[in-house]
């Protein structure tokens, strides 16, 4: 099971041919460094490119969305208890 969090957040990415990774962010003053990015994709919202990776830091999934146009990040989700991450 997961929890919607939706909150803003720092993050470091590497910028590379035109791809984003994320490397490590900050949640609640705690400093989390990305081990795994599991899966990455894209979405819009009206003409908002979004786009979202699940990662893995300390064997907790999160969600991390990063708006293209604005140029923020947020935490989506969380997974709180073993099983599969589920939106």
């Amino acid at each position: 099971m997961s929890v919607l969090i939706h909150e803003p957040v720092a993050v470091v990415a590497v910028f590379k041919n035109g791809r984003v990774k994320p490397v490590v962010f900050r949640w609640k003053d705690k400093k989390i460094s990305i081990e795994n990015i599991s899966f990455a994709w894209k979405t819009m919202q009206g003409k908002e490119k979004l786009l979202h990776f699940t990662v893995t830091a300390a064997k907790t999934l999160y969600e991390l969305m990063f708006d293209i146009s604005s140029m923020t990040w947020s935490l989506e989700r969380v997974e709180t208890s073993a099983g599969v991450f589920t939106t």
